[in-house]
């Protein structure tokens, strides 16, 4: 895989329903889809199976058009084919993909359930910390959640090093007080612990009560309105 189509595909791995449900025909194992871009002067050939690659044809000659991987060229016409095909790419990374991490199935419905109330993806934003990502807010960019994969003895003494999946979320002060009380809730990892707590995404809390509680989180990093004077 280039260093072009590594950084569009960061942590993310196909899933074969979604890659067929988009168009993409498969073989063997291999999934192939073409696109038409530049107003049909070529035609984009995606290819994912073990690895992922594409490649352009320029439809005049029927050949391929290798000059689009020259990647000092990124100006003028190659630069616009460039732009078309990464545009392709991005919505194929978009609709066909899920994250190679966070993947356990109480994670991954959360992820699903955020998505779809809060128009809110998973941010990787840290090269050395792939496996932690925030979600934002669209109207002030704060967070309201942190997913992390982590050890869980960080988490609870006298455990096991085993690896597992959880979720920072904000509240009132008060409330985090009496939250990290409760059964299955912690005290923040690696946060401020007055405002911040954490939940292990292992069904030990159940969808709706965990998703009543990101309702919270969000709801209280929203923008604060004006006191009148």
């Amino acid at each position: 895989m280039t260093k072009e189509l590594e950084e569009i595909f960061k942590y993310k791995k196909p899933d074969d329903n979604k890659l067929l449900a988009y168009g993409f025909k498969e073989e063997n194992g291999s999934f192939t889809i073409t696109k038409e871009i530049m107003n049909g002067q070529f035609t984009l050939i995606v290819t994912i199976n073990d690895d992922i690659d594409y490649k352009v044809i320029d439809n005049d000659f029927n050949e391929e058009y290798v000059l689009i991987k020259t990647n000092s060229v990124n100006n003028g016409f190659i630069g616009e084919v460039k732009y078309e095909i990464e545009q392709v790419l991005n919505d194929i990374r978009d609709n066909c993909f899920v994250s190679s991490v966070l993947s356990g199935p109480q994670t991954r419905r959360m992820i699903e359930a955020i998505k779809d109330k809060y128009d809110a993806d998973p941010e990787f934003l840290w090269d050395d910390y792939g496996d932690a990502a925030p979600f934002r807010r669209k109207d002030n960019q704060k967070w309201f959640a942190l997913m992390m994969t982590i050890s869980k003895k960080s988490l609870i003494k006298n455990s096991d090093e085993k690896r597992i999946e959880v979720i920072n979320l904000k509240a009132p002060v008060e409330m985090v007080a009496d939250l990290i009380t409760r059964k299955n809730i912690y005290p923040a990892y690696h946060m401020n612990k007055k405002h911040w707590y954490t939940i292990i995404l292992d069904d030990s809390i159940d969808d709706k009560s965990l998703l009543d509680l990101i309702d919270i989180s969000y709801q209280s990093v929203a923008k604060k309105s004006k006191k009148k004077q």
